[in-house]
């Protein structure tokens, strides 16, 4: 069920749109394949910020996260004290998020500081960018707002990519924890395999209608049983332009029904 997590991206002047499958929290305090693949990530790329998306800030409206230090949340349970012991914290960019309010006011964007850095973020930039030196707005999923919503809210995004920021979005292209196969590290149901190859095939193909057309697939329901992992993909995707290259990595599957299908745009 592995595939190559090798990154291959050319020099590029703008900063990339990018799509994480992130999986278990436990990655934060693991060496493997995805998390080699995140370090590599880091290293290609010096972004002067990051404008965050994680599948676990979800909200009703589209909310930006405007604290000058937002705080570390450790959004999960019953895992090893390690884990808990994880700090990063880098620091927030007040001024973007400001940016970001204006440029995503048509969708209704409002400033908050509830929330913070969830492990869909943490567990991956204390791999990318250890020292936690680059600041990083968070940005919700609005799960009241449409999928062409979702790619159009990229769309506005991608104008900062020109500026230094990196989007970087963090969900998972399957994800569904009531079917998971605990202990079966490398494994994916046949089904899911299928519908993430679609996925990758019409990503590939720039095909956006068809990512949007994502429930007509055959084991859609039981690969996204609910929006909030699949839609951080849609605003990456969103994020990208034609000029873009795609870089397909970390081809994964866990535990059946996690994939972590990761992509670059850049």
């Amino acid at each position: 069920m592995a595939h190559s997590s090798n990154i291959s991206i050319s020099s590029t002047s703008s900063m990339p749109a990018i799509f994480v499958g992130h999986g278990s929290p436990l990655n934060a305090i693991s060496d493997n394949a995805f998390t080699r693949a995140w370090e590599s990530l880091g290293a290609l790329f010096a972004p002067r910020a990051i404008v965050g998306i994680s599948a676990h800030y979800h909200t009703r409206g589209l909310r930006i996260n405007s604290t000058p230090t937002p705080r570390q949340i450790y959004d999960m349970s019953g895992f090893p004290r390690a884990l808990y012991e994880l700090a990063y914290q880098p620091k927030g960019d007040p001024a973007l998020a400001e940016r970001l309010s204006k440029i995503l006011s048509p969708f209704g964007a409002q400033l908050e500081d509830s929330w913070g850095i969830d492990h869909g973020l943490w567990s991956v930039l204390c791999k990318m960018y250890k020292n936690a030196d680059i600041p990083l707005v968070c940005l919700s999923v609005d799960l009241s707002a449409s999928l062409e919503s979702q790619l159009a809210i990229g769309r506005v995004l991608s104008v900062l990519r020109q500026e230094g920021v990196m989007i970087l979005a963090s969900g998972n292209i399957v994800h569904n924890l009531s079917l998971l196969e605990w202990g079966r590290e490398d494994f994916g149901y046949p089904w899911a395999l299928e519908f993430d190859r679609y996925i990758i095939k019409r990503t590939l193909e720039r095909d956006a209608q068809g990512l949007l057309e994502f429930e007509k697939i055959d084991g859609a329901r039981a690969c996204v049983p609910t929006l909030d992992h699949f839609l951080p993909f849609l605003i990456a995707f969103g994020a990208s332009t034609p000029e873009d290259s795609i870089n397909v990595f970390n081809r994964f599957y866990t535990c059946g029904v996690i994939s972590m299908t990761s992509f670059v745009f850049a």
